[in-house]
């Protein structure tokens, strides 16, 4: 008992030491975002706190006022909604918590906390910074039909949220670049502007608005109106011949925007007077020449733009091969017949004039094959007359009969009248003719004579080896 009074003094004086000299160790206001600092988003602020004497409270301030109070459990008193404290003796830890951030919520943060007979702690200060969504853009395009070549401006705008994301303006290939951002004060986001001035064309027909790359955009697309500038018949072609009484049916297709208006028109051959119908396709006339010609228009900014197309048509009978007639017994019943009109004039110029193209090419080429056959016949050699095979020769090679009388007339006493079987006769001068030797070329059945080298008046002859 004595010793506790002893030690009573002192243990009082340290504890009231203690209490009027207040050390902080450490004290900090720091924020946490559970996901991310964006409107709707929850927050959790926290005080921690370190001291040398009782703590009381921590007081939580946005931008200099007090939003919340949280008391330590030496204090009987409740906290405000949103805070709680953890800790004990002289390190405790504060915290606040806003379940959905909202853009008033942005700003400067700080907590400060009361000790026993001592001054506030204030903390550092920190700044949250609520981002705001971006919203979806506005596009302020043409929606009436646009005239080729023309000059038209189309623009945007848009919440490009916070931080701010940058807008894309887009008519085809061809982007706008957009004005800086700008902050709006009241709210928690940044607005931007963009606009595209571009010249109408064909393809041109969308423009686009888009922020960042995320899938918040605005589109708006037109039509192009361009005067008729294309026109095409089908079958692709300016001449056609048609068999007379032949359905064929032709289209004539365009392009332009209105749709053209599409009408054929027919030129008879034997006619002064058309005829004109509307359509895309027009049936040919099986019976009649003439010319189609085929119109599309269309009118664009008040202006009327047309094309043409041509088709010559030509009508012929194909000419068939006349059966053999046969003949029929007369018939005993009286018939009557009805004249047929006749053939128009065209029909039957037309008849002749394929009669005539028909007839003249083949005479033609039955000349020039006769031309052709003569001039061949004028340049072919003459082929050599072909020589039997030779034989072989006897041991005779040469027979000289000039003064050997034949057997066949020796004995006849013919020799004196048969001068070609007498070789004789020049000997005894009694025939006045002079002694002649012919020499054959010396060749199986040859009765070709060899050429004398020179003139005598005596002639061998040699006869061939048989």
């Amino acid at each position: 008992m004595n010793f506790l009074l002893a030690i009573s003094v002192p243990l009082t004086t340290f504890l009231l030491l203690l209490f009027y000299v207040p050390v902080v160790k450490s004290q900090a206001v720091t924020f946490s975002i559970s996901s991310s600092a964006k409107i709707g988003d929850s927050a959790q602020f926290f005080c921690n706190a370190t001291t040398t004497v009782l703590q009381y409270n921590a007081i939580f301030i946005h931008n200099d006022n007090q939003i919340a109070k949280a008391f330590t459990p030496v204090v009987s008193r409740p906290s405000s909604p949103n805070t709680s404290v953890t800790g004990s003796g002289n390190r405790y830890y504060y915290k606040y918590t806003i379940s959905s951030l909202s853009c008033s919520d942005r700003g400067n943060y700080k907590c400060e906390v009361a000790n026993e007979n001592a001054a506030a702690l204030k903390s550092n200060s920190e700044t949250l910074d609520v981002l705001g969504p971006a919203g979806t853009p506005n596009l302020t395009a043409p929606s009436d039909n646009q005239i080729l070549n023309d000059n038209v401006t189309v623009s945007c705008e848009s919440n490009v949220g916070s931080p701010a994301q940058e807008l894309h303006l887009c008519v085809g290939n061809t982007c706008a670049k957009p004005n800086p951002p700008v902050k709006q004060v009241d709210q928690c986001i940044f607005t931007q502007t963009a606009s595209l001035t571009f010249q109408v064309t064909k393809t041109t027909k969308t423009a686009t608005c888009r922020v960042g790359s995320s899938s918040l955009e605005d589109k708006q697309t037109w039509e192009v109106d361009y005067p008729v500038d294309a026109i095409r018949l089908i079958p692709d072609v300016t001449e056609w011949r048609l068999v007379r009484g032949t359905k064929t049916t032709f289209e004539c297709v365009a392009l332009g925007n209105p749709d053209p208006t599409t009408m054929w028109e027919f030129f008879p051959e034997t006619s002064q007077t058309s005829r004109i119908s509307w359509g895309r396709t027009m049936e040919l006339d099986p019976d009649t020449s003439g010319v189609y010609v085929c119109t599309a228009n269309n009118t664009v900014g008040g202006i009327s733009y047309n094309l043409t197309k041509t088709l010559t048509v030509t009508v012929y009978v194909p000419t068939t091969t006349v059966p053999p007639s046969t003949t029929k017994e007369p018939s005993t019943t009286p018939s009557t017949t009805t004249k047929k009109a006749g053939a128009p004039a065209a029909a039957s110029t037309d008849k002749n004039k394929i009669i005539i193209g028909s007839i003249v090419p083949i005479l033609i080429i039955i000349i020039i094959v006769i031309i052709v056959i003569i001039l061949y016949k004028r340049r072919a050699k003459p082929t050599e007359i072909e020589e039997p095979p030779e034989k072989p020769r006897n041991n005779h090679s040469e027979v000289n009969m000039m003064n050997t009388k034949p057997d066949l007339v020796h004995s006849t006493g013919m020799e004196k009248k048969v001068p070609m079987y007498n070789n004789g006769f020049d000997h005894g001068g009694e025939d006045d003719l002079s002694s002649m030797e012919v020499t054959f070329d010396d060749k199986p059945r040859s009765r070709k004579p060899v050429i004398p080298i020179s003139s005598s008046d005596t002639y061998n002859t040699t006869l061939p080896c048989v």
